[in-house]
């Protein structure tokens, strides 16, 4: 049997908007850069679209040296590289598991805040923080709900679209 692969898509902040790729860097954690980033409340509790729809509104794009995201006329650029507070970590959690983050800048907090009318931190894990997926540590994950890597075959795609 011959498997092809048709689409990639990332999620460089969880919850929000996917970038299509035409090809992409496998690593242990998923591809580069997916759910790389995530929001987190003032208790460091995952924010999702679940509870925030309007993340859905917010569109994301690579960079040279990053992402820019935008939302409503308005764009924020964020740098892959660690910000120079790079001390200033919090605990979050994402369902079950607790993991140590670093917080973005807080120019980029603060712009996520005013978009979705609540305190929310932009976060990526600490190096020295590990996440492992559920029934196969030693394998890792940053902060998809489950595991590093999701496929779905073009029928089943079609049967939940019709069904939805």
């Amino acid at each position: 049997m011959v498997l092809n692969i048709s689409e990639i898509y990332v999620y460089p902040i969880k919850s929000m908007g996917a970038i299509a790729l035409k090809s992409a860097v496998v690593a242990e954690t998923g591809f580069a850069f997916d759910r790389y980033w995530m929001l987190v409340d003032r208790n460091g509790n995952c924010l999702t679209q679940r509870e925030f729809p309007n993340m859905a509104l917010f569109q994301v794009a690579f960079t040279d040296g990053g992402i820019r995201v935008s939302f409503n006329g308005a764009s924020m650029a964020i740098s892959n590289s660690l910000p120079l507070a790079a001390n200033e970590t919090m605990e979050c959690r994402i369902w079950e598991d607790t993991i140590q983050a670093i917080k973005e800048p807080h120019t980029v907090s603060k712009w996520f805040s005013r978009h979705l009318g609540c305190e929310v931190f932009l976060v990526r894990m600490a190096p020295d923080s590990f996440r492992y997926v559920k029934r196969h540590a030693p394998s890792q994950v940053h902060f998809p709900d489950s595991s590093p890597y999701l496929v779905i075959g073009r029928a089943s795609l079609q049967f939940l679209n019709e069904v939805i």
